[in-house]
């Protein structure tokens, strides 16, 4: 995340947020099915779990940033209710995934990449849905 979001500050100047907000979905879906797609063939292993974990939070580094920016710019009338919101849904999202991967085993990384799949697939019907990048929302005039 740290690497995703250095490299955000430095992108954010020549890439829309939009485009970033989209590539940071991406890309955590191609961690969380790269671990499924090592978990189906090689089965449990240290080096695929981290690898995919780092793909994953690479997007996640990029979704973070480019969210909350969004969500500042376009609740910028009440940015203490939209930075409020923000935050909340953060941690109640988080608060509803986290025991779901302990109800469905703990000897396994196959649950939490399970939720992940499904936290993911949320994410970009909502990118699709709700964000709609293709609409630039958020964006000022002087973006790219």
């Amino acid at each position: 995340m740290l690497i995703a979001g250095f490299a955000f500050s430095r992108l954010s100047r020549k890439i829309s947020l939009n485009t970033m907000l989209t590539t940071g979905v991406a890309i955590c879906g191609l961690g969380v099915t790269g671990q499924l797609a090592i978990l189906g063939t090689a089965g449990e292993t240290l080096a695929g779990t981290w690898a995919s974990l780092f793909v994953t939070l690479l997007g996640v580094g990029l979704i973070f940033p480019a969210a909350t920016t969004l969500g500042q710019a376009l609740g910028r009338t009440a940015p203490g209710a939209a930075s409020a919101l923000l935050g909340g849904l953060q941690f109640l999202f988080g608060a509803l995934a986290s025991p779901l991967v302990g109800l469905f085993g703990e000897t396994s990384s196959t649950p939490r990449a399970l939720v992940m799949l499904v936290a993911v697939a949320l994410a970009a019907l909502a990118l699709i849905t709700l964000a709609r990048p293709w609409l630039r929302h958020g964006e000022t005039l002087t973006d790219n």
